[in-house]
């Protein structure tokens, strides 16, 4: 989970830096079949066959990528 992660960044920053701003910043595009099979290359899932294969008849997809953003002052 992203909160198990932050918390987990936080504790190892903890005595130098303290937590300012955390925010999820979401990018939705439209891809084509060729950019699809790329993302699922960068991807555990990719290497799964069937999941490939299901890509591979795509003409194009919506996709969602989603980024945990935290910002960090010193303490």
């Amino acid at each position: 989970r992203e909160e198990d992660r932050l918390e987990k960044i936080r504790e190892e920053m903890a005595g130098g830096f303290v937590l300012e701003e955390r925010r999820t910043v979401t990018h939705r595009p439209r891809l084509s079949r060729e950019s699809v099979l790329d993302v699922l290359a960068t991807t555990y899932r990719g290497v799964r066959r069937s999941e490939r294969e299901r890509a591979e008849r795509l003409d194009e997809m919506d996709v969602t990528f989603s980024w945990q953003v935290a910002v960090f002052r010193r303490a």
